[in-house]
């Protein structure tokens, strides 16, 4: 049976120049110049904050060079990325892991566009939120606190 999300109180962990950095740096994996997601951004209708990876699963000695043809499929590297959108104002998060699918970019990224895409974009997407994530104040208003 599913369980319905369960919101927490909130953590500080960064300072808002922490975070700020943060932002900038997923901003510019999406649209900065030699961005590693700069394709899963093009031509969105939304500003995208995103952060690709790869898991090795292997191990590789120091010296030893690395080539996906020279591995067997189920060694390859997972490719992953992580993106929230619209950045500046979220209504989603995502991740996606593709096992074995070796870069970021190129094999979780555009996965997770076409989520983003259908979620924000398409009209049968956003589901309603709980009752009490509407009620929740955002991360500046918690942030910088009660206004009068």
């Amino acid at each position: 049976m599913p369980r319905s999300p369960h919101l927490t109180a909130p953590i500080d962990i960064a300072t808002d120049d922490e975070w700020g950095v943060v932002y900038d740096g997923m901003i510019g994996a999406v649209y900065g110049p030699g961005g590693t997601a700069y394709a899963a951004g093009v031509g969105s209708k939304y500003k995208i904050a995103g952060k690709t990876g790869t898991a090795q699963v292997i191990a590789i000695k120091q010296n030893e060079k690395y080539h996906a043809k020279d591995v067997a499929e189920r060694n390859r590297d997972h490719a992953w990325f992580s993106a929230y959108a619209p950045a500046d104002d979220p209504k989603i998060a995502i991740s996606v892991l593709v096992e074995n699918g070796g870069f970021g970019a190129a094999a979780a990224a555009p996965i997770a566009r076409k989520v983003l895409d259908a979620y924000l974009l398409e009209d049968n997407a956003p589901f309603e939120l709980p009752s009490q994530a509407k009620d929740r104040p955002s991360a500046t208003a918690r942030r910088n606190g009660p206004t009068t």
